[in-house]
């Protein structure tokens, strides 16, 4: 399942964005660009077309992830795994369908987070 699937990293603290990196590309994962604001990441998920967005819910430029992440999968069909250390309830609500991994996190939780993801993309078709 993990050969060729790409994965775009939106996050706004370059040391995680990196460290997340690591992790995924441990897992055999293509991480296909590493982004901080919701421009970055939009042209990135148009430019590579990735399978996942692993995304922060609060970005660099005062962005909402939650709302990228929602843009993204209604432009480019690209499924989301959200991050946070501050994600609440009602955040969570309104992101609808999307897997949420609360940091701090262990690679083992992130492997099984971006599984799940994978597999709630590949059971929503292509809206197309």
């Amino acid at each position: 399942m993990t050969e060729g699937c790409k994965i775009l990293i939106v996050e706004d603290q370059m040391l995680i964005a990196m460290d997340l990196e690591r992790l995924i590309e441990g897992m055999e994962y293509q991480v296909c660009g590493l982004a901080r604001t919701r421009a970055e990441a939009i042209r990135l998920a148009e430019e590579h077309r990735p399978d996942l967005v692993v995304m922060d819910v609060r970005l660099a430029d005062g962005g909402d992830g939650i709302a990228v992440a929602r843009e993204m999968r209604q432009r480019f069909n690209i499924g989301a795994l959200m991050i946070s250390g501050q994600i609440d309830a009602a955040q969570a609500e309104q992101a609808q369908a999307e897997i949420f991994l609360r940091k701090p996190f262990e690679a083992r939780q992130l492997r099984r987070a971006i599984a799940d993801a994978l597999r709630l993309r590949q059971s929503h078709p292509d809206p197309e």
